[in-house]
């Protein structure tokens, strides 16, 4: 998780419990304590959950995948099996702090209040994020992380991601909307 969650009161603390590690992002230099914990967790068979591009896209389309993570994963010199998913919503989540942001705003820090009264709202119907799509793409089987250069893989992970892109009715329809031509035509093409 990134280090932001650290730092939130009660969940952070939840966080490392349940064996979450926190990633320093944007310092361009190896974080050592990204590779100890990899070092401490690779030791035996596990399942580690990674968002390789670093943070949500502002626009519904993907970053460039972040490579720290798996330069790290190189680094242990172990064979993987990468399994990319895609999570996808008809709705943003937080499309009211993104259109804030987009207007030059700055984001907000993370904090509990602010995710207690943003849950507060989903649970009571206020925010709709729609339908959500998760979509699991075929095993990436034996990667020897040493032996491929970390974009190249993070690339490829990315392709597959790309792949298993679920489009709604939704999804259709605010395309209708948005370039003024009929929805059949957008799921059509």
């Amino acid at each position: 998780a990134a280090s932001d969650f650290s730092r939130i009161p009660i969940i952070g603390w939840i966080a490392s419990k349940a064996g979450a590690f926190f990633v320093k992002r944007g310092e361009a230099k190896k974080d050592p304590n990204l590779s100890k914990n990899l070092s401490m967790i690779t030791q035996s068979p596990t399942f580690i959950e990674v968002f390789i591009e670093g943070k949500r896209s502002r626009h519904r389309t993907f970053l460039a995948p972040k490579t720290g993570f798996l330069r790290c994963l190189a680094e242990s010199n172990c064979n993987y099996i990468v399994l990319p998913m895609t999570i996808n919503y008809e709705d943003l989540p937080d499309q009211t702090s993104l259109l804030n942001e987009a207007n030059g705003n700055r984001g907000g820090e993370m904090s509990l209040s602010a995710l207690m009264n943003w849950s507060i709202q989903a649970f009571s119907g206020r925010i709709n994020v729609g339908r959500i799509f998760i979509s699991v793409s075929n095993a990436i089987n034996g990667l020897n992380m040493n032996s491929k250069d970390p974009q190249y893989l993070g690339c490829c992970i990315q392709n597959h991601q790309q792949r298993r892109i679920v489009v709604s009715e939704f999804h259709v329809r605010a395309a209708s909307l948005a370039i003024n031509v009929p929805p059949k035509l957008i799921s059509d093409a």
